[in-house]
């Protein structure tokens, strides 16, 4: 998980005690722009929660599962001289 989301998640995941998060902070804690967050979810990579029809928020836990499902190891690469 990044250091930036671990932060804003808490301990644990916990955000400060909240259940969900709104979309505006949630797109700022993933470093990524609201429409391309909603693209995410409208292909099912990532839940969210409507309370209403324009209010979208996201779990915790969600967005930290969501970040740790695109993990990549890269090794580095020999270059030829």
């Amino acid at each position: 998980m990044s250091a930036e989301l671990g932060n804003s998640l808490g301990k644990n995941g916990g955000n400060g005690g909240r259940l969900i998060i709104p979309l505006k902070e949630a797109a700022t804690m993933l470093s990524m722009c609201r429409q391309t967050l909603m693209e995410h979810v409208k292909r099912g990579d990532l839940p969210c929660v409507r309370l209403a029809a324009n209010a979208v928020y996201f779990r915790p836990g969600d967005l930290e599962k969501f970040v740790e499902s695109r993990l990549t190891e890269y090794s580095p690469t020999r270059i030829p001289v």
